[in-house]
C-alpha cells in the first residue's frame, strides 16, 4: 500500500486526481501519526479545515478542526 505525507493545504497535488480522492484508489487520510482515516475536508476562509471521519454517523459526521499546514497522510489501496 502506498502513502504520501503532505501538509492538508497540498491534498490536491497528492491525491493523482484532480484534488478529489477516489474510493476505488483512495482508503482515506489520516492526521499525523493517527489511526484513524478520514474523506472529507471543508475548507474555512482563512485556510484551515475542518474533517470528517470515515467512521462517523453518515447523516451527522462529527468533524475535526484541523490547521492548514498539519501533516496528514494519504493512504492508497
Amino acid at each position: 500500500m502506498k502513502k504520501v505525507t503532505c501538509p492538508i493545504c497540498r491534498i490536491c497535488d497528492n491525491t493523482d486526481l484532480d484534488g478529489d480522492m477516489d474510493a476505488g484508489i483512495h482508503k482515506g487520510f489520516t492526521i499525523g501519526k493517527g489511526k484513524k482515516l478520514y474523506w472529507y475536508i471543508t475548507w474555512t476562509q482563512n485556510g484551515n479545515a475542518f474533517v470528517y471521519s470515515m467512521e462517523e454517523d453518515k447523516e451527522f459526521p462529527a468533524r475535526r478542526w484541523v490547521s492548514g499546514d498539519q501533516l496528514i497522510t494519504i493512504h492508497f489501496k
